[in-house]
């Protein structure tokens, strides 16, 4: 059976998997044009299957049909746009909603890696974009940062705020689950403390919640 590639729409930020698993297959099960070409037209959607709708007429345009959708969607430029936009849209975390770092943390992260593996160097560097999402902060973590940043030389870049911000992330995530834990305590032992109250005026006559004597 023809392994199936993953359905592809022309979205910018799904074209890396999909690129990755067209090259990886075709290179794993050795397939030919033909296969490829008959597992392009059960994936492609959308815009990207109008984008090569007449070149997948026959299987020697399978090489085309790739460098076309590598050009329509798959340009470096497209895929940090993508990037830039999903962490732009991030809102403002305010001081009562610290643990909103925490996801934004994460989108931080993967544009930092995805900016280093595309070699998106003058974006790293870029400090509007670094003031931006700085910006996204409570005040008292831009001051934290501010802090930090003062000791980064010659300049803090995306990667520098990337790996303090985790670990401010990290902290939320322990400050959180430390609290969960001590708010449960108190309940089990209220809960404990009625079982054994039950237990000592239970009438050994009758089995019922008062004193002997009252039996």
């Amino acid at each position: 059976k023809i392994q199936d590639l993953p359905d592809f729409d022309g979205r910018a930020e799904d074209w890396p998997m999909f690129a990755a698993a067209f090259a990886q297959s075709t290179a794993s099960y050795n397939y030919s044009n033909f296969e490829n070409n008959q597992r392009l037209q059960r994936c492609l959607k959308g815009e990207a299957r109008e984008t090569v709708h007449s070149l997948l007429i026959h299987p020697d345009n399978v090489p085309a049909v790739m460098d076309t959708l590598r050009f329509r969607f798959g340009r470096p430029e497209l895929l940090i746009k993508c990037q830039l936009r999903q962490v732009r849209e991030m809102p403002y975390i305010s001081e009562s909603a610290i643990d909103k770092m925490i996801p934004f943390s994460v989108k931080v992260k993967n544009l930092a890696v995805f900016l280093q593996s595309v070699n998106g160097q003058q974006h790293l560097c870029n400090p509007t974009l670094l003031e931006e999402l700085v910006g996204k902060l409570p005040m008292s973590k831009k001051l934290d940062w501010a802090k930090t940043s003062s000791t980064i030389q010659p300049y803090p870049t995306i990667k520098d705020f990337s790996t303090w911000l985790s670990g401010v992330a990290d902290l939320i995530c322990t400050v959180q689950d430390s609290g969960r834990t001590h708010s449960t305590e108190p309940k089990r032992r209220v809960l404990l403390q009625t079982a054994n109250n039950a237990r000592e005026i239970l009438c050994p006559l009758c089995h019922v919640g008062h004193h002997i004597f009252d039996c």
